[in-house]
């Protein structure tokens, strides 16, 4: 059984991971050509950070 310490690390991590998701996706919609792309993948690889 977790700690509530960690459990609220754990937590506190998944919300940076969709955070962090929101922000490269709204940077990848604003960008162009292969910055977009990136900006892209990077937010999807956040998307499946939080996911798991």
């Amino acid at each position: 059984m977790l700690s509530e310490n960690v459990k609220r690390i754990i937590l506190e991590f998944q919300r940076n991971e969709i955070t962090e998701h929101i922000v490269y996706k709204k940077l990848a919609e604003k960008s162009k050509g292969k910055n977009a792309e990136i900006l892209k993948r990077i937010s999807d690889d956040e998307l499946r950070h939080y996911n798991r």
